[in-house]
C-alpha cells in the first residue's frame, strides 16, 4: 500500500515495531503519546485477570488502585485516531500501539469489541481499519499466527 505516514505510541517497542518498514519507505515515526499502552498502578490486583475482566464491565472503574480506566483510556486513544485519520483522509497509515489500547479504540467505535477481543490477541497483532470520514467502516485482521 502507498503509506503516507507512519504513527507510534512512545514506547520504544511500538517505536521499534514499525522502524524497518518506516527505514523501507523512507518515512519517520511520528511519536503521539496518546496511543500509550493503559497505564496500570504499582500496584497489583490479587486476581489481576478478573480485575481487567471486571473493567471491561465497569469502563468507568481502573483496573488497578490508581490506574487508568478503561473508559479514560479509550477517550484519547480514539481522540488520537481521529485526528490522525482526518489528516490522512483517504489515504493509507500506519499506527503502532499497544493491545489493550487497541482493543478499547475499536470497542469505543463498536462494543462488540469487548473483553472477549482483548483476550484473543496475538502479539503482536495487525489489523486494517477501514474509515468514512472518522466513522470506522470496516476492520480486517491482517495477523495470521495459526490460531
Amino acid at each position: 500500500l502507498p503509506i503516507e505516514a507512519i504513527y507510534a505510541s512512545s514506547s520504544l517497542r511500538a517505536i521499534e515495531t514499525v522502524a524497518l518498514l518506516a527505514g523501507r519507505r523512507r518515512l519517520v515515526p511520528v511519536v503521539v503519546d496518546d496511543l500509550r499502552e493503559r497505564e496500570l498502578s504499582a500496584t497489583t490486583a490479587p486476581d489481576f485477570e478478573s480485575a481487567l475482566e471486571a473493567s471491561w464491565r465497569r469502563p468507568d472503574i481502573p483496573a488497578t488502585e490508581g490506574g487508568e480506566s478503561n473508559a479514560a483510556a479509550r477517550g484519547r486513544g480514539i481522540a488520537a485516531v481521529r485526528r490522525i485519520v482526518m489528516m490522512h483522509r483517504g489515504r493509507h497509515v500506519v499506527i503502532s500501539t499497544h493491545g489493550s489500547l487497541l482493543a478499547l479504540i475499536l470497542n469505543g467505535f463498536d462494543r462488540a469489541f469487548a473483553y472477549d477481543f482483548w483476550h484473543s490477541l496475538t502479539f503482536p497483532d495487525v489489523y486494517e481499519l477501514t474509515f468514512n470520514d472518522s466513522a470506522l467502516a470496516g476492520v480486517r485482521r491482517l495477523w495470521s499466527d495459526g490460531r
